[in-house]
C-alpha cells in the first residue's frame, strides 16, 4: 500500500506502517514524554504494546480510562495523567471517544476552568488563549470524523476545542489488522 499525505487543514499522513513515523515526528519537535490518551477496550490489546515499543526512546505515559461515550471525569482524570507524567505531547490511539477525550485534555492541560467553559455555545464561554500540548491522532476505527477534526464532542458536554498544532496518522494496518467487530467499516 502507498503511503499519502494531504492538509485538510491538519497534515494527515495515510497508509499502512503511518504510525511508524509517530517517534520520529515527535523526535523533530523536540518532545521526549508522550502520554497516550486509548480506552479500556484497546489498554489490553497487542496493538498498544507494539505501539509503545515503536516509541521506545520517548518516555511513554499511557492514560486508558475511557468507555462508553465521554464525560468530563475523563477530562479531568486524563489531565491528572498528563501533568503526572509530565507530558508534552498527546497520542490519542482508539475510536472516536478516545479521540476526542484526547482533544479535551490537551486544552485541559494549558487552560483554566471547567471543560465545559469551552464549548461554543456556553453562555460565558472561555477563549482558548494558549497553545495546546502537540496531538497527534491515531484512530483504529472509521467513521467519526474525530481524527480529522479540531472539535471534540461528548454525550454530556460539547468541546470544540481548536488544537493549533497537530498532525494526524491514519495507519490503514490498525483497521486491518483488528477483529472485524472492532472496526466499523469492516462490519
Amino acid at each position: 500500500m502507498t503511503l499519502h499525505r494531504f492538509a485538510f487543514p491538519t497534515t494527515i499522513h495515510f497508509g499502512a506502517g503511518a504510525r511508524k513515523l509517530v517517534a520520529e515526528h515527535l523526535g523533530a519537535q523536540g518532545l521526549e514524554r508522550p502520554l497516550i490518551v486509548t480506552d479500556r477496550g484497546i489498554a489490553p490489546l497487542p496493538l498498544l504494546t507494539k505501539f509503545v515499543a515503536e516509541l521506545h526512546r520517548l518516555d511513554v505515559g499511557v492514560y486508558s480510562e475511557i468507555w462508553g461515550n465521554p464525560v468530563k471525569s475523563q477530562v479531568d482524570n486524563g489531565v491528572a495523567a498528563f501533568r503526572k507524567h509530565r507530558a508534552d505531547s498527546i497520542i490519542g490511539l482508539g475510536g472516536g471517544a478516545a479521540l476526542d477525550v484526547a482533544k479535551a485534555i490537551a486544552l485541559m492541560a494549558t487552560h483554566m476552568g471547567e471543560v465545559l467553559e469551552y464549548a461554543w455555545d456556553h453562555p460565558h464561554v472561555r477563549p482558548i488563549e494558549h497553545d495546546l500540548p502537540h496531538f497527534i491522532a491515531l484512530p483504529t476505527t472509521a467513521g467519526t470524523g474525530s481524527r480529522t477534526i479540531r472539535c471534540a464532542t461528548a454525550s454530556l458536554w460539547k468541546v470544540y476545542a481548536s488544537p493549533r498544532r497537530r498532525c494526524g496518522r491514519r495507519c490503514a494496518s490498525r483497521t486491518t489488522s483488528m477483529p472485524a467487530r472492532t472496526c466499523s467499516w469492516r462490519r
